[in-house]
């Protein structure tokens, strides 16, 4: 009887995902189909001095998103650990980390392993803004430098009431974020049907 019960829990966390988008396992969306996201999904927000974000994707379960990252020469994001990995791929001007002696240019692509932590800078002499596409899974912790304790989280939470934030005082729609409301539903408002 346990292994029943354990058998039981593990296939409603498998349909759980489901439910909540109110799909059968029969009328399955088709797995292969790509992910469309207009380049205006979302308005660009401040994020700090210097430095707007534009989100493309956030997903929930895994806690990964998609971001447009922009930054002026002489911009910074504070010295910050990674919980999860990030991939980048600068798409205009220069930008390094403190603790590297590589500058990444258009075309560069940087991986980083979950835990990396470094302080992120433009250089002052970046020819223009720097532009880079970043995937990121997973919560930044910003660390004080002095006694490595942690003195923020930026996450896809925050990231969310960021952009929500800022859709709400330009008035533009917030497609970007249209996926999350299937995880806002009740559990009584979900169905393993197709036909909500």
């Amino acid at each position: 009887r346990p292994q029943t019960e354990r058998m039981k829990a593990t296939l409603m966390r498998a349909l759980l995902p489901l439910a909540l988008a109110g799909v059968s396992a029969a009328g399955m969306a088709d797995p292969l189909a790509p992910t469309y996201i207009k380049n205006d999904a979302c308005p660009t927000f401040d994020f700090a001095p210097g430095i707007t974000l534009r989100t493309y994707k956030v997903d929930p379960i895994s806690g990964e998103y998609s971001i447009i990252f922009n930054a002026e020469p002489g911009s910074f994001v504070g010295y910050h650990r990674h919980v999860g990995t990030v991939k980048g791929l600068t798409l205009k001007g220069h930008w390094a980390y403190k603790e590297h002696d590589w500058v990444a240019k258009p075309g560069d692509y940087v991986e980083e392993p979950a835990g990396s932590s470094h302080l992120l800078y433009i250089p002052e002499d970046s020819p223009e803004n720097a532009e880079v596409f970043f995937i990121i899974s997973g919560a930044l912790e910003f660390r004080n430098t002095t006694t490595d304790e942690t003195t923020g989280i930026f996450d896809w939470v925050a990231l969310t009431k960021l952009q929500e934030k800022e859709c709400e005082a330009s008035g533009k729609s917030c497609d970007c974020l249209s996926n999350l409301k299937l995880y806002q539903k009740k559990p009584e408002e979900c169905s393993l049907s197709n036909e909500e």
